[in-house]
């Protein structure tokens, strides 16, 4: 028997793509190895890698529609054959839309390739190979070409100006590089480069919410990056350590090396990560109020923990004070240049304060935000969100822990033998139980209800006590539940419906308990339950409340918010530890609830500081029943066993194929996804020789050929196809249409398909053929088509649009979520 094995060979490709004026793109490539002895020869055990055009390659002006090419070779010097793998690695993609560059791979003599152009990845991971599982036989050599290609779309393409492409191609294992901050956080595109503006060599994070959080210091999250100063990334904590004076009371002359608050927060420099943080020079000149960067900066004062600048936080004021919860405003490292014994402070929405702090009695007590300069020689991992946030270090990549959510029923309360099987609940008599959760990119800003089953149930807070992140609570944020108290024809659920976390690939449609109860804290599970709903976004239940003082007394005082069980002709809300019933018609609170899907594993304490945060177990599913049925009607009473469709306007059924064109879902036939494209591939007779028989027809023939791309698609499988004719095609069955089939790989939508989904009959402009031949007047020529008003006939060999449909195979991988911005994507 043949052995396979892997070997670590790591060789360096690296492109920089930068956009300047004109739309036009300069490329510059090097390649460097473990054997610098060669740099046109890398070897690593009993392969190689052969670099045939030598170690650089480079092109000026790469206009849109223009292309760079590498070419290399793999070769086995070994005895055994084996198998490899080819990634791009440590990837830093900056383009302001991905979609413009694409890469293909192809190889002249026996290696692997890509079937189409890619999307070239927008970072580094374990998915990102571009050859996967490559056999190669022993003293065998592969050559292979990789080109990288600007798409010209034709349209204004200058938001790539600028940009930074840079990527390593491994060979056999992923790997991850140690990044510098600055390389890394290329990759977010609210990281400004402020040089021109500040006149120093300054980066600054801006935007609204931009990815920038940061673990440090025993805070999952709990810091940000403001930005990287000459190389030194500075960071501020999201929350306060509390309001104090500034200076010492009774300062006529400013001293900041003395200056009491400061002083104060020097602490912070020996807690953990303390060893990364940089005895720094801050700038602390005095300002006007509207001071630059360098003006700010004329004078400094060396310290280990300092506070933001005025100017710092001006500039960050897009998301550091929409998150900034405390009423009082804080204190920034600036004197008031235009008054004596003043000092600055800046509170919610950017207002600045000027306050003299000479009296010995302060009534001016402000907040104090600690914020630290890091060491220049740090590196850093992370994507800077909530669940990801940037980890920086020296020496050894920082990685975190993750369990089984087995591991969080050892301190909830089992519920097992009261409420069902594999129930398990958080019923702190006090609002300190630690179940806060980091999710949908919100810190803190969920807590857990509880397990059931496999299923994680979490509660967005609505009030987040002193969480630093807490938003307001505005008028427009209630919301009336509706006409009535049934939830799935309440506007709530259309609101609901509607939240971005319902594209979070970890939620998962699941039975909420709609049934009825009294509010007297007698409820019970079975009658919550005695009624359901199966959705993504719901509320928690009555008695998910009754069992949690911290639940019912966590939203703090009124606006009180809803749970799902009605009463009567209303619907139980809570707040400040009461429930009562409320007209459906008042507004209230919608602190919405999800499930978590069961392949999830967790890290954290559970505490403010350091909250749960829950990550994938699989970045794809190998079950398609899993993650698409759930979300489609169930035809299997009327079509079929193992049936189920897509209807609706506009369901979230998109897929995404390898050559990037766009397809949706029509149905799912015993696990075998049916979908169709969403452009027509043009003008064709459907016959042409006017005859209404698909497995004779012209352009079954077409498309069932090495003519027509998709029929090489090593994903598409033959399938049969109901090519039924009927008299009208408003009327007829599924069993009407099936009545006759047809075996092939292509095809196009019948009639009846057409017919039940809303989505597909909008899915093109114009007038488009359907799979269906009709039996009006004993015709062996007319085809059913589909127009803006309708079904409609036509001769078979008339020249219409063409959408075409085919099955994918059972049992494929999927990644994504189905959204038009996220779409499905199948692999094997």
């Amino acid at each position: 028997m043949k052995k396979k094995f892997y070997l670590s060979i790591i060789v360096f490709f690296v492109l920089l793509l930068i956009i300047g004026s004109f739309s036009f793109a300069y490329f510059t490539a090097s390649v460097n190895g473990n054997n610098l002895a060669s740099t046109n020869v890398i070897t690593s055990g009993s392969m190689s890698l052969l670099l045939n055009d030598g170690a650089d390659v480079s092109a000026g002006n790469l206009m849109p529609g223009s292309s760079v090419t590498k070419t290399f070779s793999v070769k086995n010097n070994g005895s055994l054959d084996t198998v490899y793998d080819i990634y791009l690695s440590e990837i830093i993609n900056t383009l302001a839309d991905k979609n413009d560059l694409v890469y293909r791979v192809t190889s002249s003599d026996g290696g692997c390739q890509t079937l189409a152009s890619s999307v070239v990845f927008d970072k580094s991971s374990e998915n990102s190979k571009i050859i996967s599982s490559c056999p190669i036989s022993h003293g065998a050599t592969h050559s292979y070409s990789l080109t990288i290609e600007f798409i010209n779309d034709d349209s204004n393409q200058d938001d790539n100006k600028g940009k930074k492409f840079s990527a390593k191609l491994a060979i056999n294992s992923f790997k991850e590089g140690n990044y510098s901050p600055l390389d890394l956080m290329a990759n977010n595109p609210n990281l400004v480069d402020f040089s021109g503006i500040d006149g120093a060599n300054n980066y600054r994070f801006t935007g609204a919410n931009p990815n920038n959080y940061v673990s440090f210091g025993g805070y999952d999250a709990g810091w940000r990056v403001v930005g990287i100063f000459d190389g030194y990334v500075k960071l501020v904590r999201l929350s306060t350590i509390g309001s104090m004076p500034i200076v010492n009371p009774g300062t006529t002359s400013i001293d900041w090396n003395n200056a009491y608050g400061i002083n104060s927060i020097q602490s912070f420099a020996t807690f953990q990560d303390g060893e990364l943080i940089d005895n720094h020079a801050w700038c602390s000149g005095d300002s006007n109020g509207s001071s630059t960067y360098l003006e700010e900066c004329l004078s400094t004062t060396t310290k280990k923990v300092g506070i933001l600048s005025l100017n710092d936080a001006k500039n960050a004021s897009s998301w550091l004070f929409d998150y900034y919860s405390e009423n009082a405003p804080m204190w920034v490292f600036n004197a008031d240049s235009s008054q004596d014994h003043s000092v600055w402070a800046i509170g919610r929405g950017g207002t600045t304060y000027s306050f003299d702090v000479s009296s010995t009695s302060p009534a001016y007590v402000y907040n104090i935000i600690p914020s630290v300069y890091l060491k220049n020689n740090v590196s850093v991992k992370g994507s800077g969100t909530i669940e990801d946030p940037y980890v920086f270090y020296t020496g050894d990549k920082v990685d975190y822990t993750y369990a089984s959510v087995d591991s969080l029923k050892e301190i909830m309360s089992d519920y097992s033998s009261i409420d069902g099987e594999g129930i398990y609940r958080y019923i702190s008599s006090s609002n300190n139980a630690k179940n806060y959760v980091s999710f949908n990119n919100e810190r803190a800003a969920f807590r857990i209800v509880g397990i059931f089953g496999d299923n994680v149930k979490l509660v967005r807070l609505k009030k987040f006590s002193s969480i630093p992140a807490e938003i307001t609570i505005m008028n427009s944020d209630l919301k009336p539940f509706g006409s009535s108290n049934d939830f799935a024809s309440s506007s709530i659920k259309t609101y609901l419906d509607g939240l971005s976390v319902n594209d979070n690939s970890m939620v998962v449609s699941h039975a909420f308990g709609t049934g009825f109860a009294s509010v007297d804290d007698t409820a019970t599970y079975s009658q919550v339950m005695s009624s359901t709903i199966n959705t993504k976004v719901g509320f928690v239940d009555l008695y998910d409340v009754q069992q949690a003082a911290w639940l019912k007394g966590f939203n703090g005082v009124n606006p009180y918010s809803w749970t799902i069980t009605g009463y009567g002709s209303t619907i139980a809300a809570y707040a400040n530890n009461t429930v009562l019933n409320v007209n459906t018609t008042i507004a209230m609170y919608p602190s919405y609830s999800v499930y978590l899907s069961k392949d999830v594993k967790v890290r954290g304490k559970g505490t403010e500081n350091e909250p749960y945060v829950f990550v994938s177990t699989k970045e794809v599913s190998d079950d398609i029943n899993e993650q698409i049925v759930p979300n489609m009607s169930d035809y299997s009473s009327s079509d079929g066993a193992g049936i189920y469709r897509y209807v609706g306007a506009n369901p979230n059924n998109y897929v995404k194929l390898s050559d990037n064109s766009i397809w949706r879902i029509i149905n799912v036939e015993n696990g075998m996804p049916k979908i169709v494209k969403t452009e027509s591939i043009g003008a064709k007779q459907w016959d042409s020789s006017d005859v209404n028989v698909w497995s004779t027809s012209s352009l079954s023939s077409y498309l069932n050929s090495n003519s027509f791309a998709y029929y090489s698609n090593s994903l598409v499988e033959s399938h049969d196809y109901c090519v039924g004719k009927v008299l009208n095609p408003v009327s007829a069955t599924y069993s009407d249409l099936c009545s006759t089939t047809w075996n092939g790989k292509i095809a196009l939508p019948n009639a009846y398909e057409i017919n039940q989904a809303d989505w597909l009959k909008n899915q093109f402009g114009g007038t488009f053929w359907t799979l269906t031949g009709s039996t009006w007047n004993n015709s062996t020529n007319a085809v059913h088509i589909y127009t803006n008003s309708g079904f409609d006939g036509d001769a078979a060999n008339d020249y219409l649009h063409t959408l075409v449909a085919m099955y994918l195979k059972p049992n494929l991988n999927v990644s994504g979520t189905g959204t038009e911005a996220d779409p499905y994507v199948f692999s094997e």
